[in-house]
This record gives structure tokens, sequence and C-alpha cells, in this order.
């Protein structure tokens, strides 16, 4: 951690419009990439509580699995 800042995956690994899992400090997280800008989420669907690593990009919306 530098800065306040924690490193949980490189850009290479990141796929393209994909939900990339991570595990933190006990808490589910997802990292997607979408061109050069990358977005972090929770790792939970707020209303099944469904991991969300599993999920699908279609258009422009995350859908749970």
């Amino acid at each position: 951690m530098t800065d306040g800042w924690i490193r949980v995956a490189s850009y290479s690994e990141l796929p393209q419009r994909a939900p990339h899992g991570i595990a933190l400090r006990g808490r589910d997280l997802i990292a997607i990439r979408f061109e050069d800008q990358v977005t972090v989420l929770s790792g939970r669907c707020p209303h099944r509580g469904a991991r969300l690593a599993n999920a699908k990009i279609e258009g422009d919306l995350l859908v749970c699995a």
C-alpha cells in the first residue's frame, strides 16, 4: 500500500468489458475495464447477494448470473 492505494491487479490482467473478481480485506469487489478506464465496484449483487465476478456485461449493463 502506498499513499492509501492498494494494488489489486495490473491493467494487463483485466479483461476488456468483463468483471474481474477481487477479494480485499474480507470484501468482494470487481474491476471492469472499459477501453482505457477501470471501474471498481462491490462484488455482490445488491438484490440477490450473488457474486458479480460471474456476471455478464450486456451493453452498458452489469447483469448478475
